[in-house]
């Protein structure tokens, strides 16, 4: 199985993922862990639904929504309040160290 290898970009007050592939339920599974795995980002809810996932991110004081959209293969992340945005580049970074 090829590990998922996300870029993530700062767009319009979220980060978005670029992936070449999209996601396998799997590989997605695997994220999560690798996420699990690190102090400074902490999973605070997982939601699965027929056709999306949310997960609920706790960063820096902030919480965020990571979304999952398997119809139109589309993956970002929100700060759940405005005042988080700020922390969206540090998260980034973060991620682009994590998986």
């Amino acid at each position: 199985m090829q590990q998922l290898t996300p870029i993530w970009r700062v767009q319009d007050q979220q980060l978005v993922c670029h992936l070449s592939v999209f996601p396998t339920e799997e590989q997605v599974q695997q994220w999560r862990e690798c996420l699990r795995k690190t102090d400074t980002i902490r999973i605070i809810e997982h939601v699965e639904g027929a056709d999306r996932q949310l997960i609920r991110l706790a960063f820096q004081n902030a919480e965020f929504l990571l979304f999952l959209e398997y119809t139109c293969e589309a993956c970002w992340i929100e700060a759940s309040h405005v005042e988080g945005e700020k922390y969206l580049p540090d998260l980034r970074t973060e991620l682009q160290k994590v998986c």
